[in-house]
């Protein structure tokens, strides 16, 4: 696929159109981003809401088990894994909140880099074309004016 050239006669619509694409970029890259990072954080969430069950059956199973005060060595390792079960489930869910804070996070920040991007580009955009405008577009018409004009001239 070709892309289309950025035109490179003029310094000011080279400016002006090389920023639109910038305004382009700013406001679809983020967007793409944000959709992947919401995904993402549901996903999260759902594993979040599972780790928080699972963590709720162990306790259960762990409290039913410390009121039975008949105990035997197997009894005994089955609640050593089971409390170690529980710790563990318990880390994968602290590093699932902190997941899904960090992922918020750079929601926030795409947000922030898209409307910056867009604004500086729109700005300078409009910039560009106006200088673009009154410094060159003005003469150029005003000289094929003239030219044209003149053409008429000469022939009559």
């Amino acid at each position: 696929m070709n892309l289309p050239l950025l035109p490179t006669d003029n310094l000011y619509k080279f400016m002006s159109l090389a920023l639109v694409v910038i305004i382009i970029i700013s406001v679809s890259y983020p967007i793409i981003q944000i959709e992947q990072l919401q995904h993402r954080i549901v996903s999260l969430n759902g594993d979040q809401k599972i780790l928080n069950r699972e963590v709720e059956l162990l306790k259960k199973e762990i409290n039913l088990f410390e009121k039975n005060k008949n105990k035997t060595m197997a009894e005994l390792i089955d609640f050593y894994r089971k409390t170690n079960q529980q710790q563990i489930k318990n880390i994968e869910l602290m590093v699932k909140v902190q997941d899904i804070e960090l992922t918020s996070k750079y929601i926030s920040q795409n947000r922030i880099l898209g409307i910056i991007g867009t604004s500086l580009g729109s700005f300078l955009a409009f910039f560009g074309f106006s200088l673009w405008y009154v410094r060159i577009q003005k003469l150029q018409d005003l000289l094929l004016k003239r030219q044209v004009t003149s053409d008429k001239e000469i022939k009559i």
